[in-house]
């Protein structure tokens, strides 16, 4: 446990740091360019995201390679799987270049022509997206938390720095500058993790010219893992961006906003927890050879994972309307409907999360593939159920809940049977006593259009009890030595 908190500490700050430059970077977005704008940037970054698949698709697997992996065997791989990465790319950019207008088509519409050049030019930050996923799970994979960390707040300070001459360029019509942002940004982690890698000899299997690029049996080993990744990431990102253009087609930019919005706030704080947790849960839990210490491991990422996210869940839903005033403007308020139901919906999403990497870690990814593929499909067809028939977002947060719960019950009868977890009353009373908690608080605010201090505080601090009895008493002491820095 005491590791695994070190690590929290040591990559929450950089990941809270990356968050606040990301909001000042989308409130100026918002106040510049209004909800339309925000729904244009939105889904162009998605696509960026969707597009770049071999990166985000083969990360886990470069991670768990490199983590179980040792000398030339380790260089053998990723010296592969650095070749296949490229070779990747390259066909992904000639594909958007050849079906560009397709695809400009099914995002925008009737709009497609005016956008096609974007869409064109999009290849750039995805070749970009690519080089720098490769590097930081590179990082990632010989445990440097630390540096990983300090590199990934120089992306989004960049963009902070050059977003507001972006948006007068895109509001005379300039669409291609969200591009140019999104490529600068990933241009200056590239060269910061580079520049590590490179000092440490990571990069020196790349090019060992006395052996061939692609070896036969670490790229069998790559694909055996990153295929189900890579598929299950498009899906992921497609799903995305697919519900993203239905919401275009139907409803127009406004609405597209406003359910960036909803998906930005309730995903935002939780990107921080997962990313702390994930650079020292994954390549840790990979390592392991005895199935005990697994479980312990497991055992203490629940606990603390469910334990943190309780408060942070909690101080969202109650300050909701502040944060939507504070980093968007007033114009967006209808966005509470959706984001109101997603608060929740994250509860479940976050435990999925950690019981998805033991599947992860133990490559059984036939499991993976099927119940990740069954998330991203139930929620597009549920979404189009939401926007086609019914027109109410709303639908699209309540599929979210609903989906994210049954994956949770998947993933937990999966490491019963694996690992044999048992659902003791260290895990499941801490689950079961949060979850009532953030109901009772988002039922106590659901319709608020403003902040209700005395309701709030009220809120805040019988989460924040609830924790405080729930942390062993071992726990709770390290938690304060580290926290004053003992």
């Amino acid at each position: 446990m005491g590791k695994l908190i070190g690590a929290l500490l040591k990559t929450g700050s950089s990941s809270i740091s990356s968050l606040l430059f990301n909001m000042v970077s989308v409130k100026i977005i918002t106040v510049s360019l209004g909800p339309a704008g925000l729904g244009l940037y939105s889904l162009i970054r998605q696509a960026v995201f969707t597009f770049a698949a071999v990166g985000s698709g083969g990360q886990t697997a470069l991670v768990q390679g490199i983590s179980s992996r040792d000398g030339v065997e380790r260089d053998t791989y990723i010296r592969t799987v650095f070749w296949l990465f490229v070779c990747g790319t390259l066909i992904t950019v000639a594909l958007i270049e050849v079906f560009s207008p397709l695809i400009a088509l099914v995002m925008f519409g009737e709009n497609a022509d005016q956008y096609e050049t974007v869409i064109r030019w999009i290849a750039l930050p995805v070749v970009l997206f690519n080089a720098y996923i490769f590097l930081r799970s590179l990082l990632n994979g010989f445990r440097a938390v630390g540096r990983i960390a300090i590199i990934e707040i120089t992306g989004p300070f960049i963009t902070l720095l050059i977003v507001y001459p972006v948006c007068i360029w895109v509001g005379e019509g300039y669409a291609l500058s969200f591009v140019w942002m999104l490529s600068a940004s990933q241009s200056v982690m590239i060269f910061f993790a580079f520049n590590v890698a490179k000092k440490n000899g990571w990069l020196a299997p790349i090019f060992f010219r006395e052996s061939s690029k692609i070896d036969k049996v670490s790229s069998s080993a790559f694909f055996r893992f990153a295929r189900t990744t890579l598929v299950t990431s498009l899906l992921s990102m497609g799903a995305i961006l697919l519900v993203r253009a239905m919401i275009i087609r139907h409803d127009g930019l406004y609405e597209a906003g406003l359910f960036d919005v909803a998906w930005m706030l309730s995903g935002a704080y939780v990107m921080i927890l997962l990313s702390s947790f994930g650079r020292y849960y994954m390549p840790t839990l990979t390592g392991m050879s005895n199935v005990s210490d697994r479980l312990v491991l497991i055992y203490q990422v629940i606990r603390l994972s469910t334990l943190l996210m309780i408060l942070m869940i909690v101080t969202v839903i109650v300050l909701k309307p502040l944060f939507v005033n504070i980093l968007y403007t007033m114009e967006f308020l209808p966005s509470l409907d959706m984001v109101r139901w997603m608060l929740i919906g994250d509860f479940f999403k976050i435990t999925s999360w950690v019981l998805s990497i033991p599947v992860l870690a133990n490559a059984d990814m036939k499991v993976y593939f099927w119940i990740e593929t069954f998330w991203n499909i139930g929620f597009v067809l549920l979404s189009a159920l939401a926007i086609f028939v019914f027109g109410q977002l709303q639908g699209i947060s309540i599929a979210f809940i609903v989906l994210y719960a049954c994956v949770v019950v998947c993933y937990v009868r999966y490491a019963q049977r694996t690992y044999g977890l048992r659902l003791s009353p260290d895990v499941l009373l801490p689950w079961a006593g949060g979850l009532c908690v953030v109901v009772i608080a988002s039922w106590v605010t659901w319709d608020d259009r403003a902040v209700s201090w005395e309701t709030s505080f009220a809120l805040i601090m019988a989460s924040l009890l609830f924790v405080c009895v729930m942390l062993k008493k071992e726990e709770r002491l390290f938690i304060i030595n580290k926290l004053r820095g003992a």
